[in-house]
């Protein structure tokens, strides 16, 4: 799973609304090894669609447990 978070993490800056929301939630699914992810899915607590940013906030708390979410 690991593996797939670098062809993921761009996904989070497409601009279709429902391709953001499936790379938050896979992120969310690969957990803590998608560390790296982490910066983009902080962007998307901001985003205009709200399936987004809850996808986002979720994989948050799998992807960085103890994370404070603004």
């Amino acid at each position: 799973a690991r593996a797939a978070v670098p062809d993921l993490t761009p996904l989070l800056k497409d601009k279709d609304a429902r391709v953001r929301s499936s790379a938050a939630a896979g992120l969310g699914e690969i957990g803590p090894a998608a560390k790296a992810a982490v910066p983009g899915l902080m962007l998307l607590l901001k985003d205009r669609d709200p399936e987004v940013r809850l996808n986002a906030a979720a994989a948050l708390r799998v992807v960085r447990p103890g994370l404070t979410l603004p």
